[in-house]
């Protein structure tokens, strides 16, 4: 099964992930893009398209062994696993939307560091993502 933690930055997804972790391994495997491939100094779609069509790869590996994947940390749509390539032979596919208040949102990212000038747009894909 591919599961999928995503929802917008400050949402919280690294913090499931490594909670995850803890918890299901090694029965589940959780995983950022970077685990599983390399980011380029300027990401583009292209890459990203290919970063989670390895996943998926990753993902169809770990379900011939009995085990699972779970993707969290990086901001992915549902309908960009759905739409990897290799998605048709996945066994199945669950996603937990992650969502906080802009309030929240904006605290997050104040305390790690962001920067401001960009919350407007972390933002808009939160209200996108809903």
């Amino acid at each position: 099964m591919f599961l999928l933690v995503t929802g917008a930055s400050g949402a919280g997804k690294s913090t499931v992930r490594r909670a995850a972790a803890r918890e299901l391994s090694p029965e589940v495997e959780c995983v950022e893009l970077y685990d599983i491939v390399g980011v380029p100094a300027f990401p583009d779609i292209a890459w990203r398209q290919r970063a989670t069509e390895a996943v998926v790869q990753r993902a169809l590996e770990l379900q011939a062994e009995g085990r699972h994947l779970l993707l969290s940390g990086d901001p992915v749509a549902a309908g960009e696993v759905l739409a990897a390539p290799s998605a048709v032979g996945l066994d199945g596919v669950a996603v937990c939307l992650l969502d906080v208040s802009p309030d929240a949102q904006a605290a997050r990212l104040t305390r790690r560091g962001d920067d401001p000038s960009l919350l407007s747009h972390h933002q808009a894909f939160a209200e996108w993502m809903r």
